[in-house]
């Protein structure tokens, strides 16, 4: 039996799925990561620091993008130290165009071929 959902995480989760349209994905083929990306663009209004997103089971944890390289949340238990290093390493080699994505000086369609897979 699922157990009962308060109106305010209804709300929430909607809000939480809704985000994540308005990003782009980026799946592990793309970035040779073990797991997808979503990282928005012009998203400066909402947040100070430039961050992405990694879903994992069912549960959303930020990063940044600008340094120190970091989950901005709890971590997530599902993803390894090795991984981890890996995420930071793709962040940093592609630092300068996530930033001019998430500035909104660059489309999804003008990111995806100028970042470079780990």
């Amino acid at each position: 039996m699922k157990s009962k959902v308060t109106p305010k995480e209804f709300v929430d989760r909607l809000l939480n799925e809704a985000e994540l349209y308005e990003m782009s994905s980026l799946h592990a083929i793309d970035t040779g990561l073990p797991f997808a990306l979503w990282v928005p663009g012009d998203r400066k209004d909402r947040h100070s620091r430039p961050r992405g997103k990694v879903k994992l089971g069912g549960k959303e944890y930020p990063f940044s993008i600008d340094e120190p390289v970091g989950w901005l949340i709890d971590s997530p238990s599902q993803v390894k130290s090795k991984d981890f290093k890996k995420l930071q390493a793709f962040v940093r080699l592609n630092r300068e165009v996530l930033l001019l994505h998430w500035q909104d000086k660059i489309s999804s369609i003008q990111m995806g071929p100028l970042l470079k897979k780990v």
